[in-house]
């Protein structure tokens, strides 16, 4: 009993949201007036159809396996090209929208990690491209390091966390666009605020060392060496 009472709740949260996508996707003349669900075999896989209509026609389909966990899902202009596409993989989702004509003109794929797409014009030659996102990697037993990555995978920073938390010992690596070493040293935090602490090193665009220095809880206490961009030491 329990666990068709779970099932009947999952099905009707499943309609709900389809509903809610396809309200939210679509403009005032597309709205839905009927939900038609089946049971079908896709690709010999049992998965639960709904399709939406609004006098009379489809304006959207989708697929959820016997769990209610969304697998397929499509949105249609109103003369019945696709609109969108979306397709969902464990741990990522990948949507494509689509131009009247048929052309992609967006190609984008989500995951718990961060965010990649690719634009496409009319004509299909490609707009523009760019990713973000962060990845946390388990390097032994004892340390954890984050990443974090702008356009392109372009790698901004890396935290390294002995014993898997945030102590003394916690080094930060910061990184141009052309990847060559910004940053390093080791850090503390002060709230959400990441500061240095000890000994910590700054380099110029070209790798050359700018500065290297002693803080104490974020503060500059003492400069070891220092300078120019052609290697000239400070004065």
């Amino acid at each position: 009993m329990i666990e068709c009472e779970r099932s009947i709740r999952m099905k009707k949260l499943a309609v709900i949201l389809f509903l809610i996508h396809l309200g939210c996707s679509h403009t005032k003349a597309q709205a839905i007036d009927s939900v038609v669900k089946q049971r079908v075999v896709l690709d010999g896989k049992i998965m639960n159809k709904q399709t939406a209509y609004y006098n009379g026609r489809i304006t959207g389909e989708r697929y959820d396996d016997t769990l209610g966990i969304p697998l397929l899902d499509f949105d249609y202009y109103r003369r019945g090209s696709k609109r969108v596409e979306s397709v969902w993989h464990p741990g990522y989702r990948i949507r494509l929208t689509y131009y009247m004509n048929g052309k992609i003109k967006e190609v984008d794929s989500t995951t718990e990690h961060g965010h990649w797409y690719k634009s496409f014009s009319r004509d299909g030659r490609e707009k523009r491209w760019g990713t973000s996102g962060y990845e946390t990697i388990q390097l032994d037993s004892s340390t954890l390091v984050m990443r974090d990555y702008g356009r392109h995978w372009h790698l901004l920073e890396e935290l390294f966390f002995k014993e898997n938390v945030l102590s003394d010992q916690s080094k930060r690596y910061e990184y141009y666009k052309n990847g060559k070493l910004r940053s390093e040293g080791f850090f503390i935090t002060c709230g959400r605020i990441i500061a240095p602490e000890g000994i910590s090193k700054y380099y110029y665009e070209n790798g050359q060392l700018k500065m290297e220095g002693i803080y104490k809880n974020g503060k500059l206490i003492e400069v070891v060496q220092c300078y120019d961009k052609s290697g000239v030491p400070c004065r």
